[in-house]
């Protein structure tokens, strides 16, 4: 059966088997034969054209459903939003890594708006503590320019400082700690690690925040009940030591026990603020030897009594449980109906054409970071 050219109405050859090795050539227009191909050599070409389409069909599925490195997709990627898949399948081929996730995604460049800010950082804290043992060579270069493009912006609003310098040393103390059985890197790009973080270090250091030479009022100059409602407002137990430093009125205001029961409350749940009070309670009992039926100490006692109980309660709490997280105002969102993450002003292309049946959902850090649990 004569092979015809892929468009059957323009000019072309007719391709006709002739033995077992050969092909003859045929010029359908002119009746012409040209000269005979070995059959090898058309098994050659026919497999490159097949293999030809198969990465063309491939590349497309790439593009449009997930997230493959540059190595397995030659396509442009102009898209922001990311699927998200574990495995690979027909459907979905390859998988989806921390390193695919910050390039395509651009956490570096959204580090850079203030609203997305908070929420970058606190992903970058939370890869660092519990994931940088488990990062790939190329997502830890990706982690690299995140964690630079963080300092970018504390050394230039000069705000986060203390998180910034917490995460830098959790992050030399894993690199120097790393033996050859854990080692997630080679010597060579060790030693740059090393470096690079050294330089980090250095340059928060040298940071020098702009003092104020105005006579506009300051927080010193509000009055108490304001100076309350804003160290209120703080939600780490880092945060209210540090403003009790500023001046005596701060100092005051911070070792008010309503500001530390605050702090339990609002990052710890209702069940495990009373599991911590009728632990200390227990404490208390033991230490001072009250009988047990006593009512002398119960939750009362804490509500009246100094800070220092209360710094206790939420020591304990941080101990034994994870503090609440908090709302973020432009967090990652993810459909549930195509595991789609994108952010919210890009938008993603849905296979569900009703909107109505869409769930999306809004992902904190920790359930961000637990996409990639192994």
């Amino acid at each position: 059966m004569p092979f015809i050219g892929q468009d059957w109405r323009g000019p072309g050859y007719i391709w006709s088997k002739s033995g077992t090795s050969t092909w003859d050539i045929r010029d359908r227009n002119i009746g012409v034969h040209l000269e005979p191909v070995p059959r090898s050599q058309v098994k050659k070409i026919i497999e490159a054209f097949l293999q030809q389409m198969q990465q063309k069909k491939c590349q497309t599925s790439y593009t449009n459903l997930t997230s493959a490195p540059v190595s397995k997709c030659s396509v442009k990627e102009n898209m922001t939003w990311l699927q998200v898949s574990s495995t690979g399948s027909k459907e979905c081929r390859g998988y989806t890594t921390f390193g695919e996730l910050i390039r395509r995604l651009d956490l570096a460049g959204a580090a850079a708006l203030p609203h997305r800010f908070p929420y970058i950082l606190k992903i970058a804290e939370l890869v660092v503590r519990h994931k940088m043992s488990t990062l790939s060579g190329m997502a830890q270069s990706h982690f690299f320019l995140l964690i630079e493009a963080l300092l970018e912006q504390v050394l230039e609003r000069g705000c986060e400082i203390r998180r910034m310098r917490s995460i830098l040393n959790r992050l030399m103390f894993l690199l120097q700690r790393q033996s050859r059985r854990t080692s997630f890197s080679s010597k060579l790009s060790w030693f740059q690690c090393i470096e690079t973080v050294r330089i980090w270090q250095s340059k928060l250091k040298r940071i020098e925040v702009t003092r104020r030479f105005d006579n506009r009022a300051t927080l010193t100059d509000l009055p108490l009940e304001l100076q309350y409602d804003i160290v209120a407002f703080l939600n780490e137990a880092e945060d209210v030591n540090a403003a009790s430093k500023v001046c005596q009125t701060l100092h005051m205001i911070c070792e008010q026990p309503s500001i530390w029961k605050n702090l339990c409350y609002k990052n710890f749940t209702q069940e495990q603020v009373d599991w911590a009070i009728a632990f200390m309670i227990r404490k208390i009992k033991r230490n001072q030897k009250v009988e047990a039926g006593s009512s002398s100490l119960d939750e009362d006692y804490f509500n009246i009594n100094s800070a220092s109980k209360w710094k206790e309660v939420h020591a304990l709490l941080h101990k034994a449980y994870v503090s609440r997280e908090l709302n973020y105002v432009d967090p990652l969102l993810h459909c549930q109906r195509c595991s789609v993450l994108f952010w919210k002003d890009t938008g993603h292309p849905c296979i569900e054409s009703d909107d109505s049946n869409v769930i999306i959902d809004q992902l904190s850090p920790r359930k961000f970071i637990s996409f990639f649990d192994d």
